[in-house]
């Protein structure tokens, strides 16, 4: 229930991005928020299992849904782009169904690939940072676990928001362009 309210806040936010007044009501709004948080949830985490666990946990993964064997490594060699590539999906689902803007899926693509990158770039850029200069133990105690979460979801949703601006000012250039055409051709 409290990862939907985060995900309607999120939709809430993407529809400012688009300058658009929501329409939708309550129940297909919380409906909407439930479905990406499931749809979201189970592609972020086999993402985030295959980057965490590392290259011979997910050997081991493959091997034991028969996907790989001792000597076929294919699979642990391309997790960090599967991982992209599971990202750019939640990320497009996202992009695609959270704002009450009519859009061409391929009109989403640039948002959601600048923000799939641009988060696994923060995320590894954040987690150098703890490693080599969070002391956060020392300052929160047992609290610096909720802390470090916390600053993650922060950036993460950043990160999201720019990957709707970007969708949102592409989508209102692409309008210009053709509210310009139509006046060239009158």
């Amino acid at each position: 229930w409290g990862a939907s309210m985060a995900v309607g806040a999120l939709i809430t936010t993407i529809n400012r991005a688009y300058n658009i007044r929501p329409r939708r009501n309550i129940a297909t709004q919380k409906l909407l928020s439930i479905m990406l948080v499931l749809v979201l949830s189970g592609l972020w985490l086999v993402s985030m299992t295959i980057i965490l666990v590392g290259p011979d946990y997910t050997q081991r993964i493959f091997e034991w849904i028969h996907m790989a064997s001792a000597t076929n490594t294919f699979w642990t060699s391309i997790r960090l782009p599967m991982a992209f590539l599971l990202n750019l999906t939640a990320l497009s689902i996202l992009y695609y169904f959270a704002p009450e803007a009519r859009q061409r899926f391929l009109s989403i693509l640039p948002g959601a690939f600048t923000s799939a990158i641009l988060w696994m770039l923060a995320s590894s850029a954040f987690r150098i940072f703890l490693r080599n200069f969070g002391a956060y133990n020392k300052t929160y105690g047992s609290l610096a676990a909720l802390v470090i979460l916390m600053i993650w979801l922060w950036i993460s949703g950043l990160v999201f928001l720019l990957g709707a601006e970007i969708n949102s000012l592409m989508k209102r250039d692409h309008e210009k362009e053709k509210d310009q055409r139509v006046r060239l051709l009158r």
